[in-house]
């Protein structure tokens, strides 16, 4: 199963990185995330996701349902990005063009982070073409708002509806949760030591 999928994420990569260049090439400040959200709903649908949809404050959700009961797991990540900053401090790229220059793709939300979410969708596409029937429902929201308050997932999190049942994990990207984390966060501890730098500074802390 792992060599195929290996195999997969060669076959796609022309694919992943068109998806990537086409989300960069689309700005999403916070509050303007809506062109964007409809690139990764068409993503959903054509991927063949047993619900795909844009909910009421902007998010776009996609739901694979398991085969038992039990447990909601969601992969997580938001769509809107800081803003672009002096131009002049790009050393030649597009903020919004996506250009791919010895191996890297420049642009603004390249790390931060559309490029992560593309990748939890292609990802999500080898295993789905091979057959892949997972135990519990697996939840994908991609949210809004979270460069500014990260309410967007708060009401994910709370809006049962959604969700339909309570979420026991999920995979986070640096959400200023607030009283998100008192809901439900199953925390999980890793030591890493490492010269660490935050992606939109690019200084290392």
């Amino acid at each position: 199963m792992l060599s195929r999928i290996k195999e997969l994420a060669v076959e796609m990569k022309p694919g992943l990185l068109d998806l990537c260049q086409r989300a960069i090439q689309c700005p999403s400040l916070t509050g303007e995330e809506g062109a964007v959200a409809q690139i990764f709903l068409a993503e959903l649908q054509k991927l063949g996701y047993d619900e795909a949809f844009i909910d009421d404050w902007g998010n776009v959700i996609g739901m694979v349902y398991g085969t038992e009961a039990g447990p909601t797991i969601m992969y997580n990540g938001h769509m809107d990005h800081v803003d672009i900053g002096d131009p002049s401090e790009w050393n030649g790229y597009d903020p919004y063009g996506g250009e791919i220059d010895g191996g890297y793709i420049y642009g603004r939300g390249a790390a931060d982070m559309k490029g992560h979410m593309i990748a939890l969708l292609t990802a999500a596409e080898d295993l789905l073409q091979e057959g892949w029937n997972p135990a519990s429902d697996v939840y994908f929201a991609f949210s809004c708002d979270e460069e500014q308050r990260g309410g967007s997932m708060e009401m994910i999190v709370k809006d049962k509806s959604e969700v339909g049942g309570p979420l026991e994990q999920y995979s986070t990207a640096g959400y200023k949760f607030e009283d998100c984390t008192k809901i439900l966060y199953q925390e999980r501890m890793l030591r890493v030591e490492s010269c660490s730098a935050y992606s939109k500074t690019d200084e290392a802390n």
